[in-house]
């Protein structure tokens, strides 16, 4: 049975109400746990980014289109990271308030290649369709 829209939106809003700490990572796969995200974690700095992790401010879930067409989904505010040159970003995770418990990630589209540089154009996200 297909849930509601509105079930979906309480469904995201309850997902990216479990953490606001971001971060950005290198490798082939996404990691799905705290010790392989670690592993992969890259080495940022910036302005409020403490530990490799900056803090999002999660909007309001909605119904979205194209792509997000009948998924609930919730956008995180901007982090700029400055990542050390000769890295990758590729994925990144989203950790609880204190930034120590593994929530979720996903992909950085496309892949950011650095030199040195900052990066913060695609913020954080979260989707929710019901399987």
């Amino acid at each position: 049975m297909p849930a509601s829209d509105a079930l979906k939106v309480l469904i995201a809003n309850t997902i990216t109400g479990q953490g606001n700490k971001v971060s950005v990572h290198s490798g082939a796969m996404p990691p799905t746990t705290a010790v392989s995200a670690n592993a992969t974690l890259i080495a940022t700095t910036g302005a409020g980014i403490a530990g490799g992790k900056g803090t999002t401010v999660w909007s309001a879930a909605a119904i979205g289109s194209g792509d997000d067409d009948d998924k609930a989904v919730a956008t995180g505010s901007v982090i700029a990271f400055t990542v050390p040159a000769g890295n990758s970003v590729n994925h990144f995770v989203v950790w609880d308030t204190a930034g120590t418990t593994f929530l979720w990630s996903d992909v950085v589209t496309p892949d950011v290649s650095t030199s040195a540089v900052t990066v913060g154009g695609q913020p954080p996200y979260s989707r929710y369709a019901q399987p």
